[in-house]
């Protein structure tokens, strides 16, 4: 498994429109994504505790960052190149008091992670709107709907349980619009109730399934 990416290992992939750091990774190295100027939306996931000077420096575009609680150093412009909504797994901000005080953008915003009001759960349905959330946390993530207009798509990386239930909330015309579902290898729970009118003819399942 990959455990770091490296010094300018994404430097200028201008094709990238949205990443998902996985759990065996736990240092994002110096200009990792610098210039990765069509960046949307990064998702950090729970192995990741350091991240460089300049890791996303130059990519200007990101709107929406999630960074787990087991960060506890990001270096100089990391962020410094975008006004993104920040969602830390952190309380507050006295908790990121070892991460360099330019780490970002003053005109980014930064949300806490707190009982009321989960941080993963926010960025998860802005940047990914063409899903719908349960409350998560960032250990465990629970896809429950659709709302986009493909009729081919793949589960969000991040997801662990995938939880489409008719009779619990209602299913979107717009998953039953869909004909090929692809499950991804973080999924670990499947479920799906199938109301009247779907359409799924090719679902493909990953191994790391443990419960459908």
């Amino acid at each position: 498994s990959v455990t770091s990416i490296g010094w300018g290992a994404f430097m200028d992939c201008e094709s990238l429109t949205s990443i998902t750091i996985p759990d065996s990774v736990t240092s994002l190295d110096e200009y990792a994504f610098f210039n990765c100027n069509n960046l949307n939306s990064v998702y950090i996931s729970g192995g990741v505790t350091t991240i460089a000077s300049n890791a996303f420096n130059g990519a200007g575009n990101i709107k929406y960052v999630f960074i787990p609680s087991t960060v506890t150093s990001v270096g100089s412009s990391a962020f410094t190149s975008t006004t993104a909504t920040f969602y830390l797994g952190k309380a507050s901000s006295s908790a990121i008091s070892s991460w360099n005080s330019g780490w970002k953008n003053s005109s980014s915003t930064v949300k806490y992670n707190t009982s009321s009001n989960y941080s993963i759960t926010q960025f998860l349905n802005n940047a990914y709107s063409d899903w719908s959330f349960r409350s998560s946390t960032e250990d465990y993530v629970i896809v429950i709907n659709y709302k986009g207009s493909k009729t081919a798509e793949k589960i969000p990386a991040m997801v662990n349980e995938v939880y489409f239930d008719d009779r619990d909330a209602s299913i979107s015309t717009a998953l039953k619009n869909v004909t090929s579902l692809y499950v991804g290898t973080n999924v670990q729970m499947f479920m799906f109730s199938a109301p009247t009118g779907t359409k799924l003819t090719s679902l493909t399942l990953s191994s790391g399934l443990v419960s459908l």
